[in-house]
């Protein structure tokens, strides 16, 4: 059972959340800044990724081999990635060498100098894995997915960008998008592992207590993710086989109905036992591969159901979809399945809990989408208390509408 975490938010107001754990003789930490893809100019989308890709290719004191070599000298970790909502920078060592590695990503974060040589060669490979993205039927129906559900919502935009618009990012407007989004109240600090609080207190001070905040506010979510007409979309492709998806727009993490969705989502295509696998693959022969996909986000999520299928089945794959969502209106879960539905998904969330670094990133991400670092607790407490009533519910409230589909295939 790991150690309450411990809270506390800086003047400059960054959220330290500290994790103790002297199982192992490594520190972990997972360091979130809220300068996700949400925040791409639109003519400029893929900003927040490069600029993620970017920060360990050089800062003002330290050239890109520099931290390399800091970093591969002592066996540790740091990179960094972007994701709708923020950019994570994550890293580990032992304990020994944890305030250098420490000391390391603040400089990391707070002065990255996006060389011009390391920007034009980051585009080039982003605009490599775009191409590599547009090979891939399932990559391609979910991004038409979001399109048809998100219209002009930032989400509905890829998070590497496109061919142009990552063409359009210069060095300056990396430097422009750090210095609007990259500050101390935008910035969540999650740190679990081997660690004594007092000496991690003082070393944060040091690496961060001259950030000093902006005049101005802190950016926020203007867009809000609204209800779109549905569409029915098709991307024809020469394939062996096509890619059927069907999503609606449900909630935020914050809705109260999130809880009661992530208990559908885990009974409907989590694993060999789940609904869409037995009834779709397993009894009627429809799917190569079946699930759904229901994330966990600041603004609005998707849930959908997807399934790979031959060519001439598209049409039975769509209708064993729809009848799977459309059950869940009519007929309610049996205490059993509901009682099953609920085992899995706590073991494989306790599961998700073992190591430093997911703790770290347990916590901080909570911490950083609002919903503070003990909404642990509260999920599995919320999944526990679920009915059979309110999975109902909300299945009629989400899934009783015309749904949004997105093929891609022969």
């Amino acid at each position: 059972m790991p150690a309450i975490p411990h809270y506390q938010q800086l003047p400059n107001g960054i959220t330290l959340i500290v994790t103790p754990s002297n199982t192992t003789d490594i520190v972990a930490g997972r360091i979130f800044i809220r300068a996700g893809s949400y925040f791409d100019p639109i003519d400029r989308s893929g900003t927040s990724n490069l600029a993620a890709t970017l920060l360990t290719k050089g800062t003002t004191e330290l050239s890109a081999m520099e931290i390399a070599s800091r970093i591969e000298s002592v066996g540790a970790g740091v990179s960094a990635e972007a994701n709708n909502d923020h950019i994570e920078v994550s890293f580990k060592s032992v304990t020994s060498d944890f305030a250098d590695i420490f000391r390391l990503v603040g400089e990391i974060i707070r002065n990255p100098s996006f060389p011009a040589e390391q920007v034009a060669l980051e585009k080039k490979l982003v605009v490599e894995r775009i191409r590599s993205q547009a090979e891939r039927p399932l990559t391609l129906a979910f991004q038409q997915l979001r399109e048809s559900i998100y219209q002009s919502h930032p989400y509905a935009r890829p998070l590497l960008g496109m061919t142009h618009s990552v063409m359009n990012i210069d060095r300056q407007a990396l430097v422009d998008f750090h210095q609007t989004y990259f500050r101390p109240d935008s910035v969540t600090i999650s740190i679990a592992g081997n660690v004594d609080l007092a000496a991690v207190e003082q070393l944060v001070d040091d690496v961060f207590i001259d950030w000093f905040l902006p005049a101005s506010p802190a950016p926020t979510m203007q867009h809000h993710a609204m209800e779109s007409p549905a569409q029915q979309k098709t991307l024809a492709k020469d394939t062996q086989q096509s890619i059927v998806m069907l999503g609606h727009l449900s909630v935020a993490a914050t809705d109260p109905d999130y809880f009661a969705l992530r208990a559908i989502d885990s009974y409907l295509g989590s694993g060999l036992s789940s609904r869409l696998f037995v009834e779709l693959r397993e009894k009627r022969g429809l799917a190569y591969e079946v699930a759904s996909v229901f994330s966990t986000k600041l603004d609005r999520s998707i849930f959908a159901v997807y399934m790979g299928t031959a060519n001439e089945k598209v049409a039975m794959a769509i209708n064993g979809l729809q009848a799977e969502l459309a059950r869940l209106c009519v007929a309610q879960l049996s205490e059993e399945e509901l009682a099953d539905t609920k085992t899995k998904l706590l073991g494989k969330y306790a599961l998700s809990k073992q190591t430093n670094g997911q703790l770290a990133y347990i916590y901080g991400w909570y911490e950083s989408l609002g919903l503070g670092w003990d909404f642990d607790q509260t999920l599995s407490r919320s999944i526990d208390g679920l009915t059979t009533a309110q999975i109902e519910d909300v299945a009629i409230k989400y899934f009783d509408r015309p749904y949004h589909l997105s093929v891609v295939g022969g």
